[in-house]
């Protein structure tokens, strides 16, 4: 978890099918991201990016656990808001299966500028990358101290790139570039 001006950044990598104890890992998991958005959900933003490794619009017991935690926490998803960005996210081209697993949600829809699910130029067995364009108002304070030159007026973009259990964070000030 990271925390950048009135942004708290979650990235999960959840337990595939067939893991031992998969439900309580997934359960055990989603509490302890439970216990930091109740810490700080009443001053910050949440986005949350993984590899959930289920499709939520499916029935499974992960799936309705997350989609439960998505709900208490107002998480919307990123393919939801851009229903053309809807796409498997996982494309094994040689054993013809793909699957939707990797998602990036936020609590305030709104600050979510675009979202693409983007293919390699080759891809055996591996996730797409997922991407999130964030924008939010400037905080007087970001990351662990004053953020130089900024005005009042200045905004944050944050661009999200996830892929499996990596996460690249990009944070723009203005025409300023810093990478987290």
């Amino acid at each position: 978890m990271l925390r950048v001006s009135n942004c708290l950044i979650v990235n999960a990598y959840f337990p595939c099918v067939g893991t031992t104890n998969r439900q309580i890992i997934c359960d055990d998991l989603l509490a302890d991201i439970g216990a930091w958005c109740d810490q700080y959900c009443a001053t910050c933003d949440i986005i949350f990016a993984g590899d959930f490794n289920v499709n939520l619009d499916s029935t499974d017991h992960v799936s309705t656990a997350i989609n439960s935690f998505l709900a208490r926490y107002s998480l919307v998803r990123g393919d939801v808001l851009f229903p053309a960005a809807k796409v498997p996210t996982y494309v094994n081209e040689a054993l013809k299966q793909s699957s939707m697993i990797d998602y990036i949600v936020t609590s305030v829809p709104r600050s979510l500028l675009d979202f693409t699910v983007s293919e390699p130029d080759s891809n055996f067995s591996e996730p797409l990358q997922t991407m999130g364009t964030f924008r939010y108002n400037a905080a007087t304070q970001c990351l662990s101290g004053q953020m130089p030159d900024i005005t009042p007026s200045a905004y944050i973009n944050l661009q999200i790139r996830q892929r499996r259990y990596l996460i690249s964070i990009q944070v723009l000030y203005c025409s300023r570039s810093y990478d987290v």
